[in-house]
């Protein structure tokens, strides 16, 4: 609940990936488990607004590694 008693809504996780095709275009698209809400109030999104309205999000856990935790296949 933030300072105005609403409640906070931000993506928590990605459950599924799909497809889609928009105007014979394709379009990327996610099913978002939100934060405070529960897995039956997930919604399909387009990832480009997703990554728009939420850039601190990341999906995949692929944020910024600042330099750090680079992981190397020696094998």
């Amino acid at each position: 609940v933030g300072p105005d008693d609403q409640i906070q809504i931000a993506p928590e996780m990605v459950l599924k990936w799909r497809a889609i095709l928009r105007n014979q275009l394709p379009v990327s698209q996610v099913l978002i488990n939100w934060i405070n809400l529960g897995f039956e109030e997930a919604t399909w999104e387009d990832l480009d607004f997703i990554k728009h309205q939420f850039p601190a999000f990341h999906p995949w856990g692929q944020g910024g590694t600042k330099g750090e935790g680079i992981v190397r296949n020696t094998g």
